[in-house]
């Protein structure tokens, strides 16, 4: 694989991450959609960059997709 930096200007740091935290969990969930098809450690990386850090551990009702 190879990986593409993009960059972005974040107006609302907030909203940002309230939006993300809430794509965060669409993805754990499995809803690629709701998601906005980021993967869990795209998100990750994403609050990360403003300043988030967030652990995401293995769940019993969580399937690994």
């Amino acid at each position: 694989p190879i990986e593409i930096n993009m960059v972005s200007v974040v107006l609302d740091p907030q909203r940002f991450i309230e939006t993300t935290l809430q794509q965060l969990e669409a993805a754990l969930r499995g809803d690629v959609r709701a998601a906005g098809n980021w993967s869990v450690r795209g998100l990750c990386e994403r609050l990360e960059q403003v300043g988030v850090k967030v652990d995401v551990s293995a769940h019993p009702a969580y399937s690994g997709r």
